[in-house]
């Protein structure tokens, strides 16, 4: 059945390990579905702290919709967690890429 492959919980746990490797290498749309799935407990241990902090990170990178889900998140948290996320958003620094990963070696000539 269909709908029970979308909603499998392993295609959120395999999405989660994607958007984690976009997230940490800077992508914002990564960063921002990282969030919603560890603020929902979907594919990965619910997480609201981590999610706040992923949704603060994509907001400072302009996502606005990021930013709407971290004042949310803001009456839900203690404000102890809050500055826990924003403190670890502050000192987030992407991953760079590796060029060598997106090289593709010349054929014999």
């Amino acid at each position: 059945d269909w709908s029970s492959d979308v909603c499998s919980s392993d295609l959120f746990r395999d999405a989660a390990q994607w958007f984690r490797q976009g997230a940490i290498h800077g992508l914002t749309d990564s960063q921002y579905n990282l969030a919603v799935l560890l603020e929902q407990g979907m594919g990965v241990d619910k997480n609201e702290r981590e999610a706040a902090m992923w949704y603060a990170i994509a907001s400072t990178q302009g996502d606005t919709g990021a930013g709407e889900r971290l004042e949310q998140m803001k009456r839900k948290l203690s404000p102890a967690d809050i500055a826990m996320a924003l403190d670890a958003a502050r000192k987030y620094r992407a991953k760079p890429l590796d060029p060598a990963a997106n090289d593709v070696p010349s054929g014999p000539g």
